[in-house]
């Protein structure tokens, strides 16, 4: 009998390890990146198979290797399954557990939420037939129209669903790819009631990770919050947030924006304006150049209100078009 390609989830791991895949766990869970994606989202099952939350991909080690193009090029089919067989093998006969460092490990302050749990809970096969969800999609990503666009950019931000709220769920990491908060939004509720965070979870920084692979000549656009980084992504603009108005990034995260144009964008409002000088004067050491946006200049009078923010600006600019 062949050996089997499921040999446990500590075999999966050394060998996704040893080909190249940076493991890392999440509570009691392990995950990789299997796409090129925000945050790990394949997730290694007990008995060593994996299965990706983004993609809806399940499969083994072998699937793995062919669905990333890493199946050695001299292998036909039959060989390449014998190969990761005899490999998995290997692994499994030595002592895993003598390993000085099996797998990544991280150092958080505080537990990070557990990924398993929140794709189980939010990321449903069944999300994108719920009408709800979609509705609550489009009202929250205005700034285009184009539905398999904002439901690509739900699925790369892993935006999930939670019904009885009828909220949109997404996960906030840090820069090591673990959850620290919930983003939880109600597009049609009212304004105080519509944006929701975990209790007992501070407010963090959303989307700097893009920061590592974008090209040093794309402006980087700052925003307030969540919803505003979303719609400027939608359209094709690379944008994060330190978390609110009042918020700060972190000494490790500040270094992302060095020698990087910076276009700081506050809402219309004195808490806008606020958060416009105190970014400024935050990035000034590590920033090339840092503009700030007007809106008195760029929108006409009749149409600025006080808290005008860059998704009203990008959702006038798609209706004016």
């Amino acid at each position: 009998m062949k050996p089997s390609l499921y040999q446990g989830q500590e075999a999966t791991i050394c060998f996704l390890e040893n080909h190249g895949f940076k493991v890392i766990k999440n509570g009691s869970s392990y995950f990789f990146a299997l796409r090129d994606e925000r945050s790990a989202s394949a997730q290694i099952n007990k008995d060593g198979s994996i299965h990706d939350y983004g993609s809806g991909f399940h499969g083994s080690v072998y699937d793995v290797l062919l669905e990333t193009g890493k199946i050695p090029s001299n292998l036909n089919k039959a060989e390449a399954l014998n190969y990761c067989r005899e490999k998995l093998g290997s692994i499994s006969l030595t002592s895993f557990e003598n390993k000085k460092e099996p797998m990544i490990k991280q150092d958080f302050k505080k537990r990070p939420i557990d990924r398993q749990w929140y794709f189980q809970k939010f990321l449903k096969p069944s999300l994108l037939l719920s009408k709800d969800y979609l509705n609550a999609l489009k009202k929250t990503i205005s700034s285009i129209d184009d539905e398999t666009r904002i439901k690509a950019l739900a699925k790369d931000f892993l935006i999930g669903f939670e019904e009885k709220e009828k909220r949109l769920i997404m996960p906030i990491f840090d820069l090591d790819g673990a959850i620290v908060n919930l983003w939880q939004y109600n597009p049609f509720l009212d304004k105080s009631r519509r944006l929701r965070f975990c209790k007992g979870r501070n407010r963090a920084s959303f989307n700097l990770n893009a920061l590592k692979k974008a090209p040093f000549s794309q402006t980087i656009f700052i925003c307030e919050g969540e919803k505003d980084v979303l719609n400027a992504v939608a359209r094709g603009f690379l944008a994060v947030t330190s978390g609110s108005a009042v918020s700060c990034f972190k000494q490790e995260e500040l270094e992302l924006f060095k020698d990087r144009e910076v276009l700081i964008v506050g809402d219309y409002d004195e808490a806008g304006k606020a958060f416009n000088e105190n970014m400024k004067v935050t990035l000034q050491p590590f920033a090339k150049t840092i503009k700030i946006g007007n809106w008195e200049k760029n929108v006409s009078e009749q149409y600025l209100k006080k808290g005008f923010d860059l998704t009203d600006y990008l959702s006038f600019k798609k209706r004016s078009n």
